[in-house]
């Protein structure tokens, strides 16, 4: 496991890039610790990474509520550069951000 916040954005890339590359299963978690951006996922709860686009340092991420989960919208990227609201509880979010939004990442070996 390790903290983003006390990671760099390569270290963070080189970590989720490699995991998704390999096909491990990859959660990250709020930890109710705000990072002072804007709220765009749901504080003390589990997601999963489903992908990764090392190109726009982007991190694709799973609620796994699904359908049923919270929409978010981050009015000041409207080019969706930093945050993108997918469909089915996915969305994508880059890293700078993701880095002061999680508490934790793990992955499994498999």
């Amino acid at each position: 496991m390790i903290r983003p916040y006390e990671c760099t954005v390569d270290e963070l890339s080189s970590f989720i890039g490699g995991a998704v590359r390999s096909q491990s299963p990859v959660v990250c978690a709020t930890s109710g610790r705000s990072g002072g951006g804007p709220q765009l996922i749901i504080e003390n709860h589990a997601y999963t990474i489903i992908g990764f686009e090392a190109s726009r340092n982007m991190v694709t991420i799973r609620n796994p509520h699904g359908r049923g989960a919270h929409r978010f919208s981050y009015s000041a990227d409207p080019q969706h550069l930093q945050f993108e609201q997918l469909d089915d509880g996915v969305f994508k979010l880059s890293l700078p951000l993701f880095k002061t939004s999680f508490g934790s990442l793990a992955r499994s070996f498999i």
